[in-house]
């Protein structure tokens, strides 16, 4: 199955993604998204004076701030001193500068190139997917539509900022890595049962541990130096790869005399050319901020005086409140909490979305069980079949930018007080592809019992929580469905899937009008 735009639902998903970015860009109010215009500074310090900034202390003032934020913005109040994000890396800064000198520094037309750049990771998600399951179209399309239409990741791919630019660059990454590694044979079904299909030769592309082409090593160094440029919470990517120069490959008929050594050849080159892209900003930070601050993180943690730091809002709400919160916010402005986190959700798309991830959590946790994934034993996986066998490396890489991603994640939080969602949208193509797995089983025919048995206890325990109309509204209606897939097979997985999405490409096509816009106009 290609990738092109004559496929109706690959351009449909697309559209609406191009249509929902447009709708944040227009109808969310100027720099009300977070560290907005501290982002538009730094281009606008690029284009002004063709160098690049320093961070100072100056540039962080958490009273103005604060008032900026509570005040929405007004005009009467300058933005200009608003420059906290002058450590970052510069490469978005450099490629957004011709636009800004282009456009007269148009707010509109930057967040209209983070779109573009989010468009290219809505695409990179269905070829992630597609790369590691050509079989299975509906898990390549559900990972698009999930990566286009979470209302949160939709936003901030519609701001002035580098996260889009950066998710884009990563993305890139997963798809090169999982691309270069060695598969056996996909699985088809014929009159003698499962054989090997005949499409696919058997040493077609071996992997880094054995036999990696020179223009995917280039790639990959080029893409790592590039991601170096662009922010540092995709940094993940340095440790991303080094992990999958080193994950042992699954079939043993792969393994040849001297490919111990691969692993190091490779990461010598990958890494050496990242350097060699990336080694001029880090020699000019450590001139500019000396103590070894090559990325600018001393400088920064230095400036942001006033910023609430975890021991100190620990100190004041204990540790059982300050866990709550975590949890709550962190799910809540996963999906959507606009502004400056100052603009939640109804919390009636809060339940049904909580019994959205119950459903998928759930699903995903029977597929490990049915592929053995829980039963493992000296690091090796003994129940798999040969096609999941081939694609455990690929699955182990996407767990591990999901579990990377959540070490920063709590690392910043051990500093500072930043319980927020968008901080996990470096691992939101992982999480599209298992969400989607789970989604899926929960829905096969083999599993309509437990999901039946998943909705009853979810919804008995949200109307336990808010024991209202609207709560057993949201909680009956998903239960009455899969009690007609059930019992009655009248629907089938993949509509059951496509009807999930349409509610989420719903929502978040209605969340400019319902909570934006209402909200957040000064």
């Amino acid at each position: 199955m290609a990738i092109h735009g004559r496929n109706p639902l690959f351009l449909t998903i697309a559209l609406i993604y191009l249509l929902g970015g447009s709708l944040y860009a227009t109808l969310t109010p100027p720099w009300q998204n977070a560290d907005e215009p501290a982002h538009y500074n730094y281009i606008r310090y690029v284009a002004t004076t063709m160098s690049l900034p320093e961070l100072v202390s100056a540039c962080y003032d958490q009273p103005y701030l604060n008032l900026l934020t509570t005040r929405r913005f007004p005009p009467d109040l300058s933005i200009e001193a608003v420059c906290y994000e002058f450590h970052q890396p510069p490469l978005y800064y450099l490629f957004t500068t011709p636009i800004f000198i282009l456009t007269h520094g148009s707010l509109l037309a930057l967040r209209f190139i983070s779109v573009l750049c989010g468009l290219g990771t809505v695409i990179t998600a269905f070829a992630i997917t597609h790369t590691l399951y050509p079989r299975q179209p509906t898990l390549a399309y559900g990972s698009m539509a999930f990566t286009a239409f979470v209302p949160m990741h939709t936003a901030m791919l519609a701001a002035v900022n580098n996260d889009a630019l950066a998710g884009l660059l990563l993305a890139l990454m997963l798809l090169v890595l999982i691309q270069i590694h060695p598969h056996p044979q996909p699985l088809s079904q014929g009159k003698r049962g499962v054989i090997l299909s005949p499409t696919l030769p058997l040493e077609e592309g071996l992997g880094v541990r054995e036999k990696v082409r020179e223009k995917s090593l280039t790639h990959l160094g080029l893409l790592l130096g590039l991601i170096l440029l662009t922010k540092l919470t995709v940094y993940l990517a340095i440790v991303l790869v080094g992990l999958a120069l080193i994950l042992p490959h699954p079939n043993p008929r792969l393994i040849k005399r001297g490919r111990k050594i691969a692993p190091y050849i490779a990461g010598l080159k990958i890494y050496g050319l990242a350097a060699l892209v990336a080694g001029p900003w880090y020699l000019r930070n450590l001139w500019l901020y000396g103590q070894f601050d090559v990325v600018g993180l001393g400088r920064h943690n230095a400036v942001v005086v006033g910023q609430l730091r975890t021991f100190d809002h620990v100190a004041a709400i204990g540790w059982p409140t300050y866990f709550h919160d975590l949890g709550q916010t962190t799910f809540h402005s996963f999906w959507g909490q606009f502004g400056w986190m100052a603009v939640p959700m109804d919390g009636r798309v809060y339940t049904a979305l909580i019994l959205f991830c119950c459903v998928a959590l759930s699903g995903l946790l029977w597929d490990a069980d049915k592929r053995g994934l829980t039963r493992i034993s000296g690091g090796k996986f003994y129940s798999l079949a040969l096609w999941e066998r081939a694609g455990v490396r690929e699955l182990w890489l996407m767990g591990l930018t999901i579990a990377l991603t959540l070490a920063e994640f709590s690392w910043y939080n051990w500093q500072f007080i930043q319980f927020q969602g968008r901080y996990l949208f470096p691992a939101i193509i992982p999480l599209a592809l298992l969400f989607n797995i789970g989604l899926q089983t929960a829905f096969s025919p083999t599993q309509c019992g437990r999901l039946v048995l998943i909705l009853g206890l979810s919804g008995s325990g949200l109307l336990a929580l808010s024991p209202d109309k609207w709560t057993l509204v949201i909680t009956a209606l998903p239960f009455a469905i899969a009690m007609g897939r059930a019992y009655l097979n009248i629907i089938s997985a993949e509509w059951l899937m496509g009807a999930c999405y349409i509610a989420l490409a719903g929502l978040t096509l209605t969340a400019p009008f319902w909570f934006i816009a209402p909200n957040l106009s000064p």
